[in-house]
């Protein structure tokens, strides 16, 4: 009798860590093809004298350079970089390095942060 009660506890317990371990499996499923999703979905950015635009396949955003107020980098994983566009009276941008001269529109954006501010 103590025998048989034994092994529904262990067969619980298994059962019980086996679903565990299958959530976290399943949400690192999900991470994962998150990630892919956002690297592989096709964005551009079009670069202007009034700002620049973002372009991705269910809306475009308008950046005016005089709505520009800070960019924080923020860390990624391995080698990509992320910055934080900080505007006025919007939400926040997420810019990465998926673009083709990522570098380029970064120094574009420094460039036009302290123009802002000192006016």
């Amino acid at each position: 009798m103590i025998r048989h009660q034994i092994l529904d506890v262990q067969f619980g317990l298994i059962m019980i860590l086996f679903s565990i371990f299958m959530c976290f499996l399943g949400c690192a499923f999900f991470i994962y093809i998150r990630h892919i999703y956002k690297y592989w979905s096709p964005q551009s950015v079009l670069i202007c004298a009034e700002g620049f635009l973002v372009v991705s396949p269910k809306k475009v955003t308008v950046v005016h350079w005089n709505e520009v107020r800070g960019l924080v980098k923020v860390p990624g994983f391995g080698r990509k970089k992320n910055y934080m566009l900080y505007r006025i009276h919007q939400t926040s941008l997420t810019l990465s390095n998926i673009y083709e001269d990522f570098d380029g529109l970064i120094d574009l954006v420094k460039q036009h942060i302290p123009q802002q501010l000192s006016q």
